[in-house]
């Protein structure tokens, strides 16, 4: 927002009186980062920006903010849908940690400012262009060597939205073993600033009082992986780059620990083979008497291909053997479908990989947008001819730009009758449903991964995401496992789902 001096000045105080009688009022939430807002419904703004941007990329609006007492949590409304880790210009959250004036620096526009995160930050080398993800600077010698990871910044949802909410720990411990956010107060403001580096819009200076800091712990009575009585374990896992077979220990110790009954892979190398993966699962994963694995392999998809493996009988899905884009012949998506016989049941799973990176309205948002558009239509050509019991779609649906390749394969999903519904599986530590993150990249963790099931079919039990850093170590011994071994084995974590097939 601009202002002139005098009017500045009213207006900048009449926020900063809103931030501390909004403060004053709410109670510490429990916000899970999921890209849904319903917990912060008793959450007053801190700052209500008005409409003043009109020709920008972001027009900021609502911001609220609340933290406990190991993190602290954000409600930023941009005006427009955005990708926020892909935008033209910048946005910047601007801290001051301790609320003083006399540390820090004078950073647009707070004097005092601590540390600067930055989403979208521009390229050295080209000013103009966004590299994308999540740059943190620091004024402050004593948090010099910070990173968005270090921090643990987080964010939902990761598709293109014009309401975000964003996640950052108070537990850094920085050189001088100094906690990032362990004073009583704290000042911050957001900016954003186009590819020119021109201020477009500003919030007032925000002053927020912090509630005491705690340490996080771990505490698990009951066995988190533990698989539920009569259900289906279904898993979702993007291995990368055919991993399972270069570093194969993480990935044994995960699926024994986790003992599903059908696996859906993406990213298998093209020179993989159903055999070899059958042979790899039935040499290392323990199995009840009589039982062995069942694979189908995709034939399409380049160089990366998908998979689906179950300790019952399954077949190749006719409709799914390989599909080709439209009106490009000799390209195939990475898709494979497999008949699986439970029980005397029929059970439609698809495993899916859809283009990876991108923004809302960009040429890879296009092609997701295509491949689901194919996939659906592949499903309703396998669903006129034949009759299921349940249908599972699930895989690395890469949703980086619209949230449109999703929508295809659910609500608008009006072929036949079914209604697919995706899983809303958290992390263990119910903190997150981020089932991606790398701390080499500048992108900082964000759900990638969903598992659809047709609700009028299909009953879920319980789900989650496996990140084995967030089980106790009472429970890593108890399952053979290393706190390490989600990390080692992908990039994307395990999407788990116990599921009964209804009567």
């Amino acid at each position: 927002m601009r202002f002139y001096p005098l009017i500045s000045l009213i207006c900048c105080l009449g926020f900063l009186l809103i931030g501390r009688i909004a403060q004053a009022n709410a109670q510490a939430a429990y916000i899970v980062i999921d890209g849904s807002f319903d917990d912060w419904k008793d959450i007053p703004h801190a700052v209500l920006d008005p409409v003043d941007s009109p020709n920008a990329e972001i027009d900021l609006g609502r911001i609220s903010i609340t933290d406990n007492g190991q993190f602290i949590h954000l409600l930023v409304e941009l005006g427009r849908d955005v990708n926020i880790q892909k935008l033209d210009g910048s946005l910047h959250l601007i801290f001051d940690i301790d609320a003083r004036e006399d540390s820090g620096q004078l950073f647009m526009g707070l004097q005092g400012a601590d540390i600067d995160i930055i989403l979208s930050p521009h390229d050295p080398n080209q000013p103009n262009k966004s590299i994308g993800g999540v740059d943190v600077v620091s004024f402050s010698q004593n948090f010099a060597d910070i990173t968005a990871y270090k921090i643990g910044f987080t964010f939902g949802p990761t598709y293109a939205s014009n309401l975000f909410e964003l996640r950052i720990s108070r537990n850094l411990q920085s050189p001088s073993l100094t906690p990032l956010f362990s004073h009583k107060h704290l000042r911050f403001k957001i900016v954003y600033e186009n590819a020119q580096d021109n201020l477009h819009d500003e919030t007032a200076i925000i002053f927020h009082e912090l509630s005491p800091l705690t340490q996080s712990s771990i505490v698990q009575d009951q066995d988190p992986l533990n698989k539920t009585d009569g259900a289906i374990r279904v898993v979702n896992w993007n291995i990368k780059d055919g991993s399972i077979f270069n570093t194969p220990d993480p990935f044994v110790r995960c699926l024994n620990a986790l003992s599903p009954d059908v696996i859906l892979f993406q990213e298998l190398a093209a020179d993989n083979s159903s055999s070899q993966l059958q042979d790899f699962l039935n040499e290392n994963l323990r199995l009840r008497d009589s039982q062995s694995w069942n694979v189908v392999f995709g034939l399409g998809g380049g160089n990366l291909r998908c998979a689906i493996a179950s300790t019952n009988p399954l077949q190749i899905q006719e409709h799914f053997t390989l599909v080709e884009y439209p009106d490009w012949p000799g390209h195939s998506l990475r898709v494979i479908g497999a008949i699986i016989e439970i029980s005397g049941k029929r059970l439609l799973c698809v495993s899916v990989h859809l283009r990876c990176c991108g923004r809302l309205g960009g040429r890879q948002d296009f092609k997701r947008i295509l491949e689901a558009e194919t996939i659906r239509y592949q499903l309703a050509k396998a669903l006129q001819y034949e009759q299921f019991d349940g249908l599972i779609v699930a895989g690395d649906f890469n949703l980086v730009g619209s949230r449109r390749p999703l929508d295809l394969l659910t609500k608008h999903l009006d072929i036949t009758g079914l209604t697919l519904s995706p899983v809303d599986g958290q992390q263990i530590d119910e903190l997150s449903n981020a089932t991606w993150s790398d701390s080499k990249e500048s992108y900082v963790p964000g759900r990638l991964d969903f598992l659809l099931y047709s609700i009028d079919k299909l009953q879920i039990a319980r789900s989650f995401v496996l990140d084995t850093h967030d089980l106790a170590p009472k429970w890593l011994n108890h399952h053979s496992l290393k706190a390490t071994d989600t990390s080692l084995a992908s990039d994307h974590l395990p999407l788990v789902a116990d599921i009964r097939l209804a009567q």
